[in-house]
């Protein structure tokens, strides 16, 4: 779900951005640098070869008038906006260590990764459930009353409740949950949920917010939303090298993740202060856009064969990351803590930050390739994958299992099939998004709006499989 929502926010901040008619006077064909820059934002110049269409797509925005950005806070929030909108999403997750000591066997002073109790074994795929059905219900409320909330209100909103779930998380470090396991399971569900409620609501005045800036600042959310899941495993490793044990570990890391939404959440409130950031916000006003079902019905019977791209990857996705993956042992597992790779690094190394690595490097090939004349390929090449490659992550030394068994037992083998698994996947949904412009020309805004329909419901209707896929095994 994560791989489906950044990508699909990451192409609609390249449309929202290029769809404001009131500044077409003042676009030029193409904008050199200034002879004489001040700074960055003064030698600002963009044209996306691959992504521009013609009255659609095809901007190029002088911010010389713009007032210098002092302390860089317009930079900053840019960022970080992209930065925090995906991490609470994944942020959960990768806590793989913290989850499996708080659901340990509570007669055991450490966990067996072998020997994983029920809540061990189903905790990421009931997350993947519990965070899946509260999205779709912000989708339709933010899209029928965001309009509603000032949007400099909407995000501090958000912020703030983040803020205050992490910090929540955070607090029951202290607290010892072994004698009321499974209440705290449920109580951590209910969080989750708060939080993922509230990202489209985020995402969605985010997009707005960014739409009135120059694309360099969208370039800065993008590349925050694509580091955001390689922060999360980044602080998960160091935490593991710095604390003594599951307990400081989690503290370590939840208190770093804290310490990051708290502080987007003061550069969001400060950036009223930011001449630069006010600058902007005045010269584009937002025009909400409304169309009626019957448009969106066209707009979709248009692009079916990238609607059925986007149900055929983000359908199949908790066949594999993370809903199997958390579970892969490596083979020199010994559960003593003896060597350092096997017992304590593998998991969020092996699968979490190599599969953020692989995510990172398939989006350099997104390139607007499909059309209606070779889509019939591209689905053909996706089902091969879904039916073949998928599968495979069930067939990798996770534990415990009791019915399929184990075809590759090895830790390379492993890794190459999850490598390859990421980079298609991150393949397969960029191109759809990409392309999706060229495909619609003037109702690609359309399009991308039912994307986002499309993808969240596909990830809400195949969630409940996710504890299917995990008794497979």
């Amino acid at each position: 779900m994560n791989s489906l929502t950044g990508s699909i926010s990451d192409s609609i901040r390249y449309l929202y951005s290029n769809t404001d008619d009131s500044d077409r006077s003042e676009r030029e064909p193409i904008l050199l640098k200034s002879k004489k820059p001040k700074c960055y934002e003064n030698v600002l110049t963009f044209r996306d070869t691959e992504l521009v269409q013609p009255g659609i797509l095809q901007r190029a925005i002088s911010v010389s008038d713009a007032p210098p950005d002092r302390f860089y806070i317009a930079v900053l929030v840019a960022f970080f906006s992209g930065l925090t909108g995906m991490f609470p999403l994944s942020f959960f997750v990768v806590a793989n260590d913290y989850w499996m000591y708080k659901f340990r066997d509570p007669m055991q002073e450490t966990y067996d990764l072998n020997n994983k109790t029920y809540l061990q074994k189903t905790f990421v795929s009931m997350l993947s459930i519990c965070t899946a059905f509260p999205s779709v219900i912000s989708v339709f409320l933010s899209a029928r009353l965001g309009h509603k909330i000032e949007l400099r209100s909407r995000l501090l909103m958000a912020l703030a409740v983040w803020s205050i779930t992490f910090l929540f998380i955070t607090a029951f470090v202290f607290i010892d949950t072994d004698s009321w396991q499974t209440v705290f399971f449920g109580l951590t569900m209910t969080v989750c949920s708060i939080t993922s409620f509230f990202h489209p609501f985020y995402a969605m005045a985010n997009l707005v917010y960014l739409s009135k800036f120059p694309v360099f600042y969208l370039k800065l959310n993008m590349f925050g939303s694509a580091v955001s899941g390689l922060l999360s495993t980044m602080l998960q490793i160091i935490s593991l090298a710095v604390g003594r044990n599951s307990t400081q570990t989690a503290l370590i890391y939840f208190g770093c993740g804290t310490l990051v939404i708290i502080f987007t959440l003061f550069l969001m409130y400060v950036k009223k202060y930011s001449p630069t950031v006010e600058y902007y916000l005045d010269k584009r006003k937002a025009k909400n856009a409304t169309y009626t079902l019957q448009e969106y019905w066209q707009v979709a019977r248009q692009m079916w064969f990238i609607i059925v791209l986007c149900i055929i990857n983000g359908g199949t996705v908790n066949m594999g990351h993370p809903n199997i993956t958390n579970l892969v042992v490596s083979e020199g597992y010994t559960g003593t803590g003896e060597n350092l790779w096997y017992d304590k690094y593998f998991v969020v190394v092996a699968t979490y930050l190599l599969y953020d690595i692989f995510q990172i490097f398939g989006r350099f090939f997104m390139k607007p390739i499909i059309t209606q004349e070779n889509a019939l390929y591209f689905i053909g090449i996706a089902l091969l994958r879904s039916i073949f490659l998928t599968p495979l992550l069930l067939f990798c030394n996770a534990q415990p299992r009791n019915h399929l068994p184990v075809l590759f037992p090895h830790d390379y083998q492993y890794m190459i099939i999850l490598a390859v698994f990421s980079f298609s996947l991150s393949v397969f949904l960029v191109l759809g998004y990409v392309s999706l412009p060229h495909i619609m020309q003037d109702k690609a805004e359309q399009g991308y709006l039912i994307l986002m329909s499309v993808s969240l419901i596909t990830a809400t209707v195949s969630s409940p499989l996710s504890p299917v896929y995990v008794n497979l095994l």
